[in-house]
């Protein structure tokens, strides 16, 4: 395969000199703070959301993108797609608004009436629907709209935005309302020791981050192509949001926690030595007679 860009002597470049040596500085000069989220990688998902607001298909991006499953891509990349709702609407309204139309005062008539008709159901369909306003979610759980917001920031309560406003799925808040499923003793121990882990981030947030990107480097070329990859995707955005996002993943007994932990990209941040010590306060405590 030809290369688009080499070394001076026509080889494949290094990632990690490129970065250190062309993309940080670029970065740096441009007036902006280099993290993991202005890292090289991020002009990947800055190209698939570019092609996808532009209205390019699922299928064609899975091409350009080297994925060999088009459904793997869309669970990917799903949450850039709520862009389309505003081109559905915006091709709508240049049907009944464009200058083309050619309306009469009749036809002007029945397109306010149209209007207004459409702003009902939308509400309508907004409370009945799928998807609930967070002051909707508020309702459903006896709670401010503030402490739904809290709830969406700390990631207990996933959400998608549309234009500026937050919304929730219906299934996920009434789930808030449902008793939590006690953890299995596998998951547990997982907690433990992700707990462990995150005492480390704390006192070392630069070192256990840069171990967590290595790790991910090396595991996403290994899943290419799998659900695996798709929570280490996961980790991935987690890290770019900062310690706190992953302090919360560390720590969270969510669902999206307890999976996010089973696809862990912080393999080598505890030693051995600190890894049984874990194990042995877990064991005494008496989680070994956990379901």
């Amino acid at each position: 395969m030809p290369l688009l860009f080499t070394t001076t002597r026509r080889g494949a470049i290094n990632r990690r000199t490129f970065d250190d040596k062309s993309w940080r500085p670029a970065v740096v000069a441009a007036g902006i703070t280099p993290t993991r989220a202005t890292g090289m990688h991020a002009l990947r998902h800055f190209y698939a959301s570019s092609l996808l607001d532009a209205g390019e298909s699922i299928k064609a991006l899975a091409s350009y993108l080297g994925h060999a499953d088009p459904g793997f891509t869309l669970r990917v990349y799903t949450h850039l797609m709520p862009a389309s709702e505003e081109r559905t609407r915006n091709a709508i309204d240049g049907l009944f608004l464009g200058a083309d139309v050619g309306l009469s005062s009749q036809d002007v008539v029945v397109e306010l009436r149209f209007w207004r008709l459409r702003r009902i159901l939308a509400s309508v369909a907004t409370v009945s629907g799928e998807f609930l306003t967070t002051g909707q979610a508020a309702k459903l759980l006896g709670s401010s709209r503030q402490q739904v917001v809290n709830l969406c920031e700390r990631g207990d309560l996933p959400f998608v935005r549309v234009g500026a406003h937050r919304k929730v799925k219906r299934e996920h808040v009434e789930a808030l309302l449902r008793p939590r499923q006690a953890l299995t003793r596998d998951q547990l121990k997982s907690l433990w020791l992700h707990q462990a882990v995150a005492g480390a981030l704390v006192a070392d947030p630069d070192g256990v981050l840069g171990r967590a990107g290595e790790n991910l480097d090396r595991l996403l070329r290994q899943h290419r192509g799998t659900m695996t990859e798709v929570w280490l995707r996961r980790w991935q955005g987690k890290i770019n949001e900062g310690v706190g996002s992953v302090l919360r993943a560390l720590t969270s007994e969510d669902l999206e926690a307890v999976e996010l932990r089973q696809n862990s990209p912080f393999a080598g941040v505890l030693s051995q030595p600190q890894r049984r010590k874990v194990l042995e306060s877990f064991k005494r405590s008496g989680w070994e007679r956990a379901a």
